[in-house]
């Protein structure tokens, strides 16, 4: 049986655009780290890991940004 989208993990190699196609309540979480992608001209095409290093995230930094947006524990 193939996995539903709101069974995917996401994790850093998502885009952001795909990020907000499959969970749009995380653009708000997006904003308060700073990426402001969903809003962006050029946005979305980046990978969640590409937009933040783009916007000086660190290894652990990324970690909290995907436990902040509810898909790692």
């Amino acid at each position: 049986m193939p996995q539903t989208v709101s069974k995917q993990r996401v994790n850093a190699d998502w885009t952001v655009e795909e990020l907000l196609s499959f969970h749009p309540q995380t653009a708000e979480v997006l904003a308060e780290w700073g990426i402001h992608c969903a809003v962006c001209s050029v946005g979305g095409v980046d990978t969640l890991q590409e937009a933040g290093r783009l916007h000086g995230m660190s290894g652990e930094d990324m970690k909290q940004f995907l436990t902040d947006i509810g898909f790692l524990e």
